[in-house]
């Protein structure tokens, strides 16, 4: 996962109010209409600031109704606070990058996602989720969904998949996860549930040694079709709902996932 490089400045001010029900959230005024998260753009989800990184096209990055938001990656749509060097990454993401939390804190993260019927994205990866500067929810070629992420004693810059399954276009998925991230200790863990049930269940020293700091960002985040090819060139499109992060114990989504009926 590359990092992200800010340089001080932020486009926009614009700010959007969105809130779910759950674990202490409040229901935002109901907006029954799509409506555009223009780059640099502020929204505040279940108490986490975002930051809308996409490119100038207001189809990038959408939110409808207070509990959902859709990504639409288009071929050289780009963020211009990405690496130009960066060989062609593009992305389409909210980023919580004000709002952080310690090593060995217990995280809990809760959404549903929804792919639009089309094209699979052909880039060698394709981000889906991140807790940064840690581990991602990576969609490779022919629409393979990896949970992905390092542990202290693996390679260096090593984000092994520690599991896999294929995901379903036209369909929502409920995914859940609780992480103790404790690299240089002996807490770390890791448990997601799809659709109510247990992929994952590792103890780990799970984590990135010496940083002190991680935090959530989801949407759309792909590179090329292999190193040295040129960009991709589908569209794709992807539905969030009902997104939760932070230490709130999320437990009880497993089984009953929020609503993503919408209005």
């Amino acid at each position: 996962m590359s990092s992200i490089s800010r340089r001080g400045f932020v486009i926009g001010t614009s700010a959007v109010g969105i809130a779910g029900t759950q674990s202490g959230c409040k229901e935002a005024v109901a907006q029954n209409t799509w409506r555009p998260l223009p780059v640099g753009s502020k929204i505040d989800i279940c108490g986490i600031k975002y930051e809308a990184e996409c490119g100038s096209n207001p189809l990038a990055i959408k939110a409808y109704n207070s509990k959902f938001v859709q990504f639409t990656m288009i071929p050289g749509n780009g963020w211009v606070e990405d690496d130009p060097d960066s060989n062609g990454n593009e992305r389409a993401e909210l980023d919580g990058w004000k709002t952080r939390f310690p090593p060995k804190a217990v995280l809990w993260a809760a959404w549903s996602m929804y792919y639009e019927p089309g094209p699979w994205s052909t880039s060698d990866w394709c981000i889906l989720r991140q807790i940064y500067p840690w581990s991602g929810l990576v969609l490779k070629p022919g629409g393979v969904l990896h949970w992905v992420g390092g542990a202290k004693g693996g390679p260096r810059d090593s984000f092994p998949s520690r599991f896999h399954t294929k995901l379903e276009q036209g369909t929502w998925l409920h995914i859940v996860e609780r992480v103790v991230l404790d690299p240089d200790g002996g807490e770390g863990h890791w448990q997601s549930w799809l659709n109510g049930q247990k992929v994952l269940d590792i103890a780990a020293p799970f984590g990135t040694s010496g940083k002190k700091e991680y935090w959530f960002k989801f949407g759309i985040y792909r590179g090329k079709q292999g190193y040295n090819s040129a960009p991709v060139k589908e569209i794709v499109s992807i539905k969030y709902a009902n997104v939760r992060f932070g230490t709130d114990d999320l437990s009880a989504l497993i089984s009953a996932p929020d609503s993503v009926e919408m209005a």
